[in-house]
């Protein structure tokens, strides 16, 4: 079984390293997040901006999500 383990991060600990090699998976290493290369972010980052400036409660919340979306829209 030729199998891989994605991490976001590499393991610090020997151990654990030790253990992947010894029950033979490869470890892959996701490279760092990035919002500049996921095209979803730029439609996003408004959005929650304007989320964040308006003032309300969690009882308003969805109803400032829904006004932040028609305003990006």
């Amino acid at each position: 079984m030729n199998a891989s383990i994605n991490l976001e991060v590499a393991p610090e600990d020997k151990a654990c390293k030790k253990l992947f090699k010894q029950v033979q998976r490869r470890l892959q290493y996701l490279p760092p997040y990035s919002p500049d290369l996921n095209e979803i972010e730029h439609y996003w980052f408004p959005i929650k901006n304007r989320v964040r400036k308006s003032i309300g409660t969690i009882e308003n919340f969805r109803e400032r999500v829904d006004t932040s979306v028609r305003l990006a829209s």
